[in-house]
């Protein structure tokens, strides 16, 4: 007989989970991917900000220059304590029109006002010195400090420009100053710039000489000295207290803006995250149409130079004119007008003064008047040119014969041996009245 033998089946448990040291090795890794995943995520939303400001920054500025091509100034700027919900939100302000002056700003947020402009960027819209007389009056020439007007360039490039280009990525306004000689396309110059640039240093950069047209700023995620969509300064601007930081001179009231080479997130004197634009020269051509009428003004600062490579001997503008074909003689032409204080021979010479033809500030001036001081008035015509002992030669008059003038509807056409008069009215000339 077989013997069976039974064996007893014992029924252990199972480990199921971490132990508490694994526990701790999983949460030590979890912890560190997740600090990588944080600053990573961290960097890619600041350089999502850091992208948008600069694109905002440069929509802005072509934008500007768009204004400038088609009004043949730069615009004024905005009031930065406007909210966006404001009718008069992004529209300029004409200094002029609210009484503005150097070292005021001017608000229009609740009642309208002139306050002194301080060092710490408060103000809708200040007016402050350079530190460059570009116009030559003597006077340190003043800038505009205030937002991009956005809703003025709006109307002049409708389909450039969106309602949100005027805003940084950390939603504040951007900054806009502008030399007030170039918001007038009666003063604008390309040399009227009188906005300074410089570095961390303190050198001038950008290829600037305190001659900057205008600058666009953005005052970057600590948001120093910037303006919110409402209106409000997100953080006061600290500029010449100690230990504020390098980029509080963006925000100081003041027409000296800082570029600095790499952005410094550290505390201190040295602290720079702005983001900014400097523009020195425009979209132009050497000419331009002067808004509101029919002329063409020139926009270069220095000579200009026709038909020769010889350049004029003076920095004004000059019409040097040369014969195209080769020969000694040059032709200017035009439709209707052509105005000049002077005009000179291709050597620059000789010249005469346009009073000796327009009759305005010039004894020896061409016109129908007794110059001698013989007779009355009106008396003597002009009937040639002489050759003068100077530069240019004089009028000639004919003799104070009586009755020197056309009968009505005649005009006169000529003149004879003895002075007097020819006229006509379309058919014979006819000798005039005189004996």
């Amino acid at each position: 007989m077989q013997k069976t033998t039974l064996r007893r089946k014992e029924n252990r448990p199972r480990r199921e989970g971490f132990t508490l040291i694994e526990l701790c090795i999983v949460t030590v890794i979890s912890g560190l991917l997740f600090v990588s995943l944080f600053d990573l995520y961290s960097r890619y939303v600041l350089q999502q900000a850091i992208d948008n400001t600069e694109a905002n920054i440069q929509a802005s500025v072509s934008d500007i220059s768009l204004f400038e091509t088609n009004n043949s100034r730069y615009p004024f700027p905005a009031d930065r304590t406007l909210s966006v919900n404001d009718p008069n939100y992004g529209l300029e302000i004409d200094p002029a029109a609210v009484g503005l002056t150097v070292n005021f700003c001017y608000s229009t947020n609740g009642a309208p006002k002139l306050t002194p402009a301080g060092t710490n960027g408060v103000g809708g819209v200040c007016m402050v010195p350079s530190l460059r007389d570009a116009d030559g009056d003597g006077v340190n020439d003043p800038i505009l400090i205030g937002a991009v007007p956005v809703n003025t360039l709006r109307a002049s490039v409708p389909l450039g420009t969106g309602i949100n280009v005027v805003f940084d990525g950390w939603g504040s306004k951007l900054d806009y100053a502008v030399s007030v000689t170039l918001t007038s396309a009666t003063t604008f110059k390309f040399t009227n710039g009188v906005i300074t640039a410089h570095d961390e240093a303190g050198r001038p950069t950008a290829g600037i000489n305190d001659d900057a047209h205008y600058v666009v700023v953005s005052h970057g995620p600590d948001r120093v000295g910037a303006y919110s969509s409402g209106g409000q300064m997100a953080s006061i601007c600290n500029f010449g207290v100690p230990g504020a930081g390098l980029d509080t001179e963006n925000c100081s009231n003041n027409s000296t803006f800082i570029e600095a080479i790499g952005n410094s997130t550290a505390t201190g004197a040295s602290h720079y995250d702005d983001h900014i634009y400097f523009a020195k020269s425009g979209v132009a051509g050497i000419w331009g149409n002067l808004p509101g009428a029919s002329d063409m003004v020139n926009l270069n600062p220095g000579s200009v130079d026709m038909g020769t490579s010889a350049a004029p001997p003076s920095n004004d503008v000059t019409l040097n004119v040369a014969d195209p074909t080769g020969g000694t003689n040059g032709i200017v032409q035009a439709e209707n007008n052509t105005k000049a204080a002077q005009f000179c021979d291709k050597n620059n010479t000789n010249c005469f003064f346009t009073s000796a033809i327009t009759g305005t500030g010039d004894l020896n001036n061409i016109n129908c008047k007794n110059n001698s001081g013989i007779g009355s008035p009106n008396s003597w015509v002009m009937s040639g040119i002489s050759k003068g002992t100077g530069d240019c030669g004089a009028p000639q008059y004919t003799p104070p014969l009586p009755c020197q003038k056309c009968p009505a509807g005649e005009w006169i056409s000529g003149f004879q041996t003895d002075g007097k008069i020819l006229c006509t009215g379309g058919g014979t000339p006819s000798v005039g009245c005189g004996p």
